[in-house]
């Protein structure tokens, strides 16, 4: 009976299982797009499509390190623009690069984590999205404040004054805190991730930028100034 079944799926499409019907209307969620972000994006997608071999195809599936190579050059390209344009918005609206950086540019340059955290999330592997967001970070500091530092200092011979603790101090030690809020949670939850466990994440993440606002805005100044009123 059921192999009768199981022709009878092959030849008529009938009795498909779920999963095959989540993955139609993935598939038709993907193909209608988003319409104006798809429009706006164009430019980018063009670009990208010709500069970064797509090794899943066959005739570049030898070109994995180019494609590689190429995503870190865009990647590094973006994050430049984005610094810049970070950089002038501060200048503009009068607003601290120090909050500039807490709290814009760390979001924008998490985003991919986040999503990449979230993927995995979603198929099951817990691990992985928690490893992810771990190691990000570990590599964000150890990496990504250790390889321009040595090459200001290796370009100019001279070492490179960073922020003293009264500006870092404060983040760092915050850092160190949500560390260990984090494992204390896992460790209540018994090593599971539930929704609480987001709540209380996204709970923290709301309390520091309220945080990092009011403690860097100097007293009496807006936070947005238009038009240099």
């Amino acid at each position: 009976m059921d192999e009768e079944a199981a022709t009878a799926r092959m030849f008529t499409g009938k009795g498909s299982t779920e999963e095959e019907e989540k993955e139609d209307s993935e598939a038709e969620e993907e193909e209608e797009g988003t319409g104006v972000l798809d429009i706006i994006a164009l430019p980018l997608a063009l670009a990208m499509k010709f500069t970064i071999p797509d090794c899943r195809e066959e005739r570049f599936k030898s070109w994995y390190f180019v494609t590689f190579t190429m995503s870190i050059v865009w990647i590094g390209l973006l994050s430049f623009v984005m610094a810049d344009t970070a950089t002038r918005a501060s200048c503009i609206l009068e607003i601290p690069e120090l909050i500039v950086g807490l709290l814009v540019l760390s979001v924008g340059t998490s985003v991919p984590d986040a999503l990449s955290s979230i993927i995995v999330a979603k198929e099951g592997k817990g691990d992985m999205a928690v490893c992810n967001a771990l190691g990000s970070n570990i590599f964000n500091i150890l990496l990504g404040l250790g390889l321009p530092w040595w090459v200001k200092i290796a370009q100019t011979g001279e070492p490179y004054p960073c922020p003293d603790f009264s500006e870092l101090g404060e983040p760092m030690i915050l850092l160190v805190g949500f560390l260990a809020m984090f494992l204390i949670i896992l460790q209540v939850g018994n090593w599971k991730l539930k929704p609480s466990v987001g709540y209380a994440l996204l709970g923290g993440q709301a309390l520091y930028t309220v945080w990092t606002l009011l403690r860097n805005m100097p007293v009496g100044h807006p936070i947005i100034v238009v038009g240099g009123k």
